[in-house]
């Protein structure tokens, strides 16, 4: 039967195999940067007496160990997962997400960052502590909604983040769209 780290290597290359990562070719590869990491985490031991441990130390410690997850309130839509070389054989993973800042429902939808060594330990950027956050609901029409998301342009190494408001529109005005017209109806 494989061991725990068998079983903790092919978790940690299944979730870096589904995401678009961005690779300097001077960079390690990924498989080299996991396994490397994958021995320095001990998962075997117990917790320590959890009478002792702060009220948020047990959301530290007993929260997903393989599953991203936003540090406090409502998140979705993990996106723009990728990896950054530092250029001495390290480097970072990153992620993005949507989140609801200091509340457990729906609501203000705002875009998180977070940062990850090993894919499994991850630190926000900036602290959601800060109530700073990557985007979030700062012009006029935003309560409309606003939309994000990632592309890769053909023959490019980098990926992009893009952010796109919703105009306004009045609700019996069907939305058009320009140079997307077809010919005309003749009925």
């Amino acid at each position: 039967m494989p061991s725990h780290t068998s079983y903790r290597r092919v978790l940690l290359f299944t979730i870096a195999g589904t995401a678009a990562f961005s690779a300097v070719h001077a960079a390690p590869s990924f498989a080299d940067i996991l396994m490397s990491r994958a021995d320095a985490i001990d998962f075997s031991s117990a917790p320590p007496n959890l009478t002792t441990l702060a009220n948020n130390t047990l959301f530290t410690y007993w929260r997903p160990k393989a599953h991203f997850i936003a540090p406090n309130s409502w998140m979705n839509d993990p996106m723009t997962l990728w990896y950054k070389a530092d250029g001495q054989g390290g480097g970072k993973f990153k992620a993005s997400y949507q989140a609801h800042p200091n509340h457990v429902q729906w609501g203000n939808i705002s875009q998180a960052s977070a940062a990850s060594d090993d894919l499994i330990h991850w630190r926000d950027v900036p602290s959601w502590k800060d109530d700073r956050l990557t985007l979030y609901p700062s012009q006029p029409n935003d309560h409309l909604g606003v939309f994000d998301g990632t592309m890769r342009l053909q023959g490019l190494p980098d990926s992009y983040l893009h952010r796109r408001q919703v105009p306004p529109h009045r609700l019996d005005h069907p939305l058009h769209t320009r140079n997307r017209e077809s010919k005309p109806r003749l009925d």
